[in-house]
């Protein structure tokens, strides 16, 4: 069974953000936007061989799978940044894209990702967390 197929067609059939297969069973899936769905999969702390099906990976998306308690086997993505590709690729994580972008941007599309903007600003994962959550609580995403 292919865990990584299970997991985009769940993505695209089912209209979610982010699906997990571990085991040839859909384990975790989110319709919730923006790098909240990547939070939530954290906190889960889900262990084993994970595969990921995700609609946008930037800098964000890549330190929270990078630091899941679980091992990101194989990744699927519709958009995907040149720098996390980079940093995922470089420690072992197979990535299937679409497309490669240069950088995430923000929703009006004019500047950053407020996550990207985070993820370059703090190279500790730790740091990172901590500002990713106050940014979610500030924004009301959690």
């Amino acid at each position: 069974m292919d865990n990584l197929k299970i997991a985009k067609d769940k993505m695209i059939n089912d209209n979610r953000n982010l699906v997990v297969v571990k085991d040839g069973k859909v384990i975790f899936e989110s319709s919730k936007k923006g790098i909240v769905p990547m939070y939530d999969l954290y906190n889960e702390e889900i262990t084993g061989d994970i595969y990921i099906s995700d609609k946008f990976i930037g800098g964000g998306a890549a330190k929270f799978i990078l630091n899941f308690k679980g091992r990101t086997v194989e990744l699927y993505t519709n958009i995907i940044s040149k720098g996390a590709l980079k940093l995922l690729e470089s420690k072992g994580i197979k990535v299937q894209y679409e497309k490669i972008v240069e950088k995430i941007l923000n929703r009006t599309g004019d500047d950053f990702c407020p996550v990207e903007k985070i993820s370059m600003e703090n190279e500790d994962f730790n740091i990172f967390y901590n500002k990713i959550e106050a940014f979610l609580l500030q924004t009301k995403q959690i």
